[in-house]
């Protein structure tokens, strides 16, 4: 007998099984929160009990969301054939645009209509006006993008704001 090929423990694991059904997924993202179980369980040596640690997690999907939203919209990017390297200034203007807007517009608004409903508008606003800033800012990126492509980096360069 000679040596056993690629194939043929291939077929004796039947690893194609494994990976057409999914099972490989699964038990890599089993592996991952015990994992991530086991080590936040390590780092609070016990000083916590359940709820402590799944509030953590919760705090860590609250705090990447934005991370992951600006990957995801770099990834759209770079798929259309556009080079954005101002999405974080994109990010940050929106994020001053709303802070101020709810600020100024819950003072303006908590004498006229109260303070319950007010804080309701107040943040509708915030977040209507936030998006609003950060269309525009793509809006002329992709004007200069689209009408010159000399100094496109350094376009770009001047929409990171950060």
């Amino acid at each position: 007998m000679g040596r056993p090929t690629v194939n043929t423990i291939r077929d004796k694991f039947h690893l194609k099984a494994w990976r057409s059904t999914g099972w490989l997924i699964v038990l890599a993202s089993l592996f991952g929160l015990v994992s991530i179980w086991f080590l936040l369980n390590l780092v609070i040596a016990g000083k916590c009990d359940q709820k402590c640690v799944i509030d953590t997690l919760a705090q860590t999907l609250r705090v990447a969301t934005p991370i992951v939203f600006a990957a995801l919209c770099g990834v759209m990017c770079e798929r259309s054939g556009v080079i954005n390297i101002g999405i974080e200034g994109m990010m940050l203007m929106s994020a001053m645009v709303g802070y101020a807007v709810n600020l100024f517009a819950f003072q303006w608004l908590k004498e006229l209509i109260g303070v319950e409903p007010a804080g309701s508008l107040s943040r509708l606003l915030a977040v209507l006006l936030g998006v609003l800033a950060a269309v525009i800012l793509a809006w002329l990126h992709a004007n200069i993008s689209i009408r010159s492509t000399r100094h496109f980096f350094s376009h770009c360069a001047s929409l990171s704001l950060d």
